[in-house]
């Protein structure tokens, strides 16, 4: 199977992940999981996958770069770096094919000030690169002032921003300053991770259109978090098209692999259209 796969089944759309982890241990075995998320990826029809390098890798990006290199129509790549990490060792991870790099403000959200920072940010807008950025609550605010002070750099928020959906109408008010940067996109969060509900996750419907409504569908992304979303997509899959069941078809495919297209173009050509 191909990246010319558009169908998946049950959703008639083209699918793409925008949020996996690969990790050399026990449970991912001597690939870090590439060829079971490949055997996953061709049961499910997904064409496309962003693999972002675990937080237990610290600063090794060998496995992803790995998938990066073996399967480059089926992988896009974002890079972890150690907090001391110097812009030469990212500019080298770019230049192999890195589409961007994890921030973890988690517990100290003020890094994402700091002079060394910017200089990491600065290197990812000369590459045209993203930033993706692991944030809760409580680092929204931190986040949203370092998405305004690089416009020229795309934001894309991981686990939706980790809501807490104990009150599936309750929304952080962060989200709307974050939606109202243009340069800000948002993965949908792991839906057995933060749903308080059994599959399938019915208490991510009031969360999703929240976002799509706020964020408009061509800045949403769907992302697994795979392997914590389980054995296997089903639940993941099953979770996101049910809480699109009541938008648009426009919408549902724009957040199922339109966005992450746009956002990570997969020739030169589509650039333009990010």
């Amino acid at each position: 199977m191909t990246i010319e796969t558009e169908r998946n089944s049950g959703t008639g759309m083209r699918i793409n992940d925008a949020h996996l982890h690969f990790g050399r241990d026990e449970h991912h075995g001597p690939d870090g999981g590439l060829q079971h998320f490949l055997s996953q990826m061709d049961a499910h029809r997904i064409s496309r996958a962003c693999v972002v390098t675990p937080s237990n890798r610290a600063g090794d990006n060998s496995i992803t770069a790995a998938a990066l290199a073996a399967h480059p129509d089926r992988f896009v790549g974002i890079a972890r770096l150690r907090v001391d990490a110097t812009v030469a060792e990212l500019e080298a991870l770019l230049d192999q094919g890195f589409a961007g790099m994890r921030f973890m403000p988690t517990g100290d959200p003020e890094w994402l000030d700091y002079a060394h920072t910017t200089a990491l940010t600065d290197a990812l807008v000369r590459h045209g690169a993203v930033a993706c950025l692991h944030a809760a609550a409580p680092d929204l605010a931190a986040a949203t002032r370092y998405a305004r002070r690089h416009p020229g750099l795309t934001v894309l928020f991981d686990h939706g921003g980790r809501p807490d959906l104990s009150d599936p109408h309750r929304f952080d008010p962060h989200l709307d300053q974050l939606a109202a940067l243009p340069n800000t996109r948002i993965k949908m969060p792991n839906a057995p991770h933060h749903s308080t509900q059994p599959p399938p996750h019915r208490d991510l419907i009031p969360y999703t259109h929240h976002v799509v409504e706020l964020f408009g569908a061509e800045r949403v992304m769907w992302g697994s978090d795979w392997p914590g979303s389980g054995d296997d997509l089903s639940t993941a899959l099953t979770a996101i098209t049910t809480a699109l069941e009541s938008v648009s078809a426009d919408e549902r495919a724009l957040v199922l692999g339109g966005t992450f297209d746009r956002t990570f173009p997969s020739t030169p050509q589509q650039k333009g259209d990010s």
